[in-house]
């Protein structure tokens, strides 16, 4: 039983990271476009990246409700058990710990990565809202609201934006880093915290979206 439960954990996980690397590859195709469209000066230069950038995406959003689907899935189906443990895991801190380890790791990531020093100051300013939002969550509910807003958020959002591949840091951190955090949250719970290493799964988040600290 415990087996499956962390294959569902990191099934969810996958979701994610796929979905957070979709969309980099969306902002990619998309930015590859535009400076098409400039340098051939023909409005049709970038149509075959244009339409890569739609595949991504609604590829990204694939991943994004299966995801949905399956955090729907464990709440729906959370025993008193398991809900006793929640409670209990934040009781002795366990979220916080979560919480300033994923801060530290964004921090550190950011610090080794080509974003300029204009773009950090800005970008430091959002992670710090983004971990007022996830510090303010108290309970179950609280994480079950914030991850299916987060993910309705994301799939109603038919389009990109063309960023180029040197912000693409900040568009992870800001997009999906809270999102990714909590999720994190709830792998640690469906398994009781005995496999969940919170450093190792955000630094797998940033190596496969190409993002490694020095």
């Amino acid at each position: 039983m415990e087996t499956i439960k962390i294959s569902k954990g990191q099934e969810l996980l996958n979701n994610i990271i796929c979905a957070a690397k979709l969309q980099i590859a969306h902002s990619k195709a998309l930015n590859i476009s535009k400076k098409a469209e400039i340098l051939f000066e023909k409005s049709n230069a970038g149509e075959e990246y244009e339409l890569k950038a739609k595949l991504y995406l609604q590829h990204r959003n694939q991943q994004l409700m299966l995801a949905k689907r399956r955090i729907v899935y464990f709440f729906e189906n959370i025993d008193e058990n398991q809900r006793s443990l929640f409670e209990e895991y934040f009781k002795q801190n366990k979220y916080q710990d979560i919480i300033t380890i994923s801060k530290q790791t964004a921090i550190l990531h950011v610090l080794h990565s080509n974003v300029s020093h204009e773009d950090t100051k800005e970008l430091k300013e959002q992670l710090n809202v983004i971990f007022k939002e996830l510090e303010e969550i108290s309970s179950l509910e609280d994480i079950y609201k914030y991850s299916i807003d987060k993910l309705d958020d994301f799939i109603e959002k038919k389009k990109g934006n063309p960023w180029p591949i040197g912000i693409c840091l900040i568009l992870l951190l800001l997009l999906w880093l809270g999102l990714f955090t909590v999720v994190v949250v709830i792998m640690c719970i469906i398994s009781f915290g005995f496999w969940c290493n919170i450093k190792e799964a955000h630094e797998r988040l940033y190596k496969e979206c190409g993002l490694t600290a020095v």
